[in-house]
């Protein structure tokens, strides 16, 4: 992790962290399994779920279903390819890491992480009387790069 500044250094007051972290897709683990066995029925299922899906969900339903996914993606604008890099006459091909922004900041004594992959902020509480809200927001986003790098 690089230091850009320092909480402290006197330079002007701090309004919020913004962070840029790797995004790690957890989500294919959360898809839903039928115990229907009638096609038809299991079809008329996710046809009522999605009639109620509240519009967080449908990034998530689209995202899990890879027929859905296409269909979405066919609409983006195209991005230009990264063509592999030759490096000691060997070729070796870039990978593409997806990363997102979380945002931490104080709203009235308490310190609220802004997660857009997240339904909602989490209040992280509220931090010390002997400590400014910088100190907490370091503990907390230590705490989330331990697990981003773990394992």
């Amino acid at each position: 992790m690089r230091v850009v500044y320092t909480p402290g250094g006197g330079l002007c007051p701090v309004y919020g962290f913004i962070f840029l972290f790797k995004w790690i897709e957890e989500r294919r683990s959360r898809r839903k399994v039928s115990t229907q066995v009638d096609e038809t029925s299991v079809i008329d299922d996710e046809i009522v779920n999605d009639m109620f899906f509240a519009h967080q969900s449908k990034g998530y339903a689209i995202g899990n279903a890879p027929e859905l996914a296409k269909a979405h993606n066919s609409h983006a604008r195209p991005e230009p390819r990264h063509l592999p890099e030759k490096q000691n006459g060997i070729s070796a091909v870039r990978t593409m890491e997806a990363f997102h922004f979380v945002s931490y900041v104080p709203i009235k004594d308490r310190l609220f992480e802004l997660d857009g992959l997240k339904a909602y902020p989490i209040d992280h509480g509220p931090w010390g009387e002997e400590e400014e809200w910088t100190d907490k927001a370091r503990r907390v986003i230590m705490v989330r790069i331990g697990l981003a790098t773990a394992g």
